[in-house]
């Protein structure tokens, strides 16, 4: 499975409400086929292994709606830089 299908997939389950976190909804999209999409969300998406808040959304400001609305935009983001590399 390409990447970016992996993330358009998991950008569907979040947007229909079916997974609640980005990883979680990779995870689910790609039922294992596409091993390498976590760790890419990942390392753009998440703070440094030296960070103290692993789940770095908790400690912002942020409304739920705000948060939710975040981790489409990244979910969209990786779809689309991960398409392009396949261009």
């Amino acid at each position: 499975m390409k990447l970016s299908t992996a993330f358009k997939r998991a950008y569907i389950l979040m947007a229909t409400g079916v997974q609640l976190y980005s990883c979680d909804a990779i995870l689910a999209a790609s039922a294992g086929r596409a091993p390498g999409a976590l760790l890419f969300y990942r390392e753009l998406f998440t703070p440094a292994t030296t960070s103290p808040e692993h789940y770095w959304l908790r400690g912002t400001a942020m409304t739920e709606a705000e948060k939710h609305e975040w981790r489409l935009m990244a979910l969209a983001f990786a779809a689309a830089m991960t398409n392009a590399e396949n261009i």
